[in-house]
C-alpha cells in the first residue's frame, strides 16, 4: 500500500534504513519519477540494473567532480560559470536537442506501452530534464526524488551555487522528496528557510512486522595488509563468487546473494 500521493507535495523522508529499497521503488513503482543523485556513478549503477527501464540523463558539460573519487578533496573548479550556464540552457546546443530528443521518445514510447517514465539524473543536470519536460508539457507528472539529500549541504562547501540554483529549481516543482537515511539533524535543518517548514516523514519498519529488520551477523577480521585482502574480495566479486546467506521474509526462508559490491 506504499505509493507517492501518501506524502506531501514537499517533503522530508527519513528512510531510518540505508539499503531498504526506497531506490528499488523508484524505478519500479507505478509513478513518473524524477531521481536526482548528487554522484554520477550511483545512477551509472542503477541503469546498470535497470538498462530498458530507464532514461540516464548524460551531459557532456557536468564536469566529474573529485568529490566522486575522494570525499576528502575539495575541487574549486567545480562551479558552472555564467557563460558555461547560458550555453547548457541554449535550446540550439547540440548537447540540449539531444537530450530534448531522446527524452522525448524515451516518454513517448513509455507512454505508449502503458509504462511509468523513469529519468536518471544529477542535481547539476535537473534544471535542464525539467525544462524539457515543462516544453513537452509533462513535468506536472512526475515526481521529484531528491536521493542523499544531506549532500546539498555537505557539497555547498566547493560548488555552493549550484546547490542554491537546484533548491530555486526545486521550488518551483510541483513534488520534490528529499530522500537519506542518514539525513541532517532536525536543528540545522531548521535553520534553513528551505527545509524548515517541511513535513517531516519517518519510515517505521518495525512496528507491523518486527521481522523486517535483520541485524546481520558481521565476521571481524582484524588484518594488517589491508590490500592484500581487499584484492582478494574484489576478485571474487569479478568473477561472480559472491556470498549469499538464507533469511525469513514472512515466514519464508529466502537466500539473498551479496552482488553489488
Amino acid at each position: 500500500d506504499f505509493c507517492f500521493s501518501n506524502f506531501s507535495s514537499k517533503c522530508i523522508i527519513n528512510k531510518q534504513l540505508p539499503g531498504c529499497g526506497f531506490t528499488e521503488y523508484c524505478i519500479g513503482g507505478p509513478e513518473n519519477v524524477i531521481l536526482c543523485s548528487p554522484r554520477k556513478m550511483l545512477l551509472k549503477n542503477k541503469k546498470d540494473q535497470h538498462e530498458f527501464d530507464v532514461y540516464l540523463v548524460v551531459n557532456e558539460m557536468d564536469k566529474e567532480s573529485n568529490i566522486d573519487k575522494d570525499l576528502s578533496k575539495v575541487d574549486k573548479n567545480t562551479n558552472l560559470d555564467a557563460e558555461l550556464d547560458e550555453k547548457f540552457m541554449d535550446n540550439n546546443s547540440e548537447i540540449y536537442k539531444r537530450l530534448y530528443r531522446e527524452i522525448d521518445e524515451y516518454c513517448t514510447s513509455r507512454s505508449i506501452n502503458g509504462l511509468p517514465c523513469k529519468i536518471l539524473v544529477t542535481y547539476d543536470s535537473y534544471r535542464i530534464v525539467k525544462d524539457i519536460l515543462e516544453k513537452l508539457d509533462r513535468f506536472y507528472t512526475f515526481y521529484t526524488i531528491v536521493d542523499e539529500f544531506q549532500s546539498i549541504l555537505h557539497d555547498s562547501r566547493f560548488k555552493s551555487d549550484t546547490e542554491l540554483k537546484f533548491l530555486e529549481y526545486l521550488k518551483q516543482s510541483p513534488t520534490a522528496y528529499f530522500v537519506s537515511a542518514t539525513p541532517m539533524m532536525d536543528e540545522y535543518l531548521e535553520m534553513l528557510d528551505e527545509f524548515r517548514d517541511l513535513p517531516y516523514y519517518e519510515l517505521d519498519w518495525g512496528s507491523a512486522d518486527s521481522s523486517r529488520v535483520i541485524k546481520p551477523e558481521l565476521d571481524v577480521f582484524v588484518m594488517r595488509a589491508v590490500g592484500e585482502k581487499a584484492s582478494e574480495v574484489i576478485q571474487k566479486y569479478l568473477s561472480g563468487d559472491f556470498e549469499s546467506i538464507v533469511v525469513l521474509r514472512n515466514g519464508i526462508p529466502t537466500r539473498v546473494v551479496s552482488d553489488e559490491a
